[in-house]
């Protein structure tokens, strides 16, 4: 990442990349980050709890056209911050190729401080963004 996209990813988070280092790899490829990740028994003994830590209130439309809500269960690993997204390059206007996606960055690391809890819902509706909220309320900033 250049300097205008590490200025631009810390206005999306609200923070400073360098206040939380383990959150952030910008050189692992997804892949391997992705068999780096720990398990759910793991998470849940680290983070000393078996809820959805994303937890979004009331009900919504999944792609499929599915009602849903979170269950409040632990039932899958996400990543606080997403081990890779395009988002960054689409805020600074960075325009796709023809027939194709704004290209990835790696982002987010496999390091169990980046890893929480969620329910199947809650982390199908969240995918890759930055839920800025949820970030705030992991790493004690709200």
């Amino acid at each position: 990442m250049n300097d205008l996209e590490n200025n631009k990813l810390e206005e999306l988070l609200g923070f400073p990349i360098k206040d939380y280092p383990d959150l952030f790899d910008f050189e692992t490829p997804s892949k391997i980050k992705r068999t780096q990740t720990a398990s759910l028994p793991e998470v849940i003994k680290y983070r000393g709890i078996n809820s959805c830590m994303i937890a979004y209130e009331g009900s919504w439309v999944n792609t499929r056209g599915n009602t849903c809500s979170c269950s409040g269960k632990a039932e899958v690993v996400d990543h606080l911050i997403p081990i890779s997204s395009n988002r960054v390059r689409k805020e600074l206007g960075v325009k796709p190729l023809p027939n194709k996606k704004v290209a990835s960055q790696e982002i987010g690391s496999a390091h169990i401080s980046n890893l929480i809890l969620a329910c199947a819902a809650c982390n199908s509706r969240k995918l890759q963004s930055f839920d800025r909220e949820t970030i705030n309320r992991t790493i004690g900033l709200s």
